[in-house]
């Protein structure tokens, strides 16, 4: 039995922020972190595309 992976939003920002402390301005870091815990995505689903 292969148990469903459970992916923690929390802890990718948390290593993101650590992984780049020093490395990246304090801003950008916020906003990375900030929109990988998003509940919602930012961009739509279904891309359009040009016929």
């Amino acid at each position: 039995m292969n148990a469903p992976l459970i992916i923690d939003k929390q802890l990718i920002a948390h290593d993101f922020h650590v992984a780049m402390h020093g490395k990246l301005e304090p801003e950008k870091i916020y906003d990375v972190t900030k929109t990988l815990v998003a509940s919602r995505k930012s961009y739509p689903a279904k891309a359009a595309w040009p016929a």
